[in-house]
């Protein structure tokens, strides 16, 4: 089960500062992240709330998600991962199987371990993020501890947030790259979410 809840933050270097402060470990260095979201060509995984996902970054990762569901603020959803050798290699077999890219995204991201939880300080192109998994009553104290407003915690996903950005701007913008964001002053806060480090 993915057990998680986001924040999006001001200043992400406090946050980095103050995980340190904490004697959080560094379990990850920032490294960029490249995305690929899989559905069939009538979108049946999007209908049925379910994500494949194919990830790039200091390794290749193939993941299933399942529909989420929310307690006290908690996204949870199953989710079903693995390790694969060769990122060209997964994107042919997924589109032997029928399967097309509906969605490209990317992000930076740094992870830190504290106490038995996971603390991913994520910066996309329209907006800096903190993701807190694992256990909800040790993600309640992580955030406590990082002094983050539990009331501003996002329930939509970084696609769902895109596509509200879209709509907004009138964007016409393929996938949520930094290229694609290059000369764009869209930001998340357009969106009217408040910042849970302010």
């Amino acid at each position: 089960m993915e057990v998680e809840v986001k924040f999006h933050i001001l200043h992400l270097a406090d946050i980095a500062r103050r995980l340190e402060e904490l004697g959080a470990a560094l379990h990850c260095e920032r490294v960029l992240e490249h995305n690929l979201r899989f559905d069939t060509g009538d979108r049946r995984l999007e209908r049925d709330h379910q994500a494949l996902r194919l990830r790039q970054d200091s390794a290749t990762t193939l993941t299933f998600k399942g529909p989420s569901g929310f307690q006290d603020g908690i996204r949870i959803r199953t989710e079903i991962e693995t390790r694969v050798e060769d990122f060209s290699l997964a994107r042919l077999l997924l589109g032997a199987l029928g399967y097309v890219v509906t969605f490209e995204y990317e992000k930076f991201r740094t992870t830190y371990v504290l106490a038995g939880t996971s603390i991913m300080l994520d910066e996309l192109p329209y907006g800096h993020f903190v993701e807190i998994e694992g256990e909800p009553k040790g993600i309640k104290a992580v955030a406590g501890q990082l002094g983050l407003r539990w009331e501003a915690a996002i329930r939509d996903s970084y696609m769902g947030l895109f596509e509200q950005l879209k709509a907004r701007h009138n964007l016409l913008l393929r996938g949520l790259t930094f290229d694609e964001f290059a000369d764009l002053a869209a930001h998340v806060r357009d969106l009217g979410i408040q910042p849970a480090d302010a």
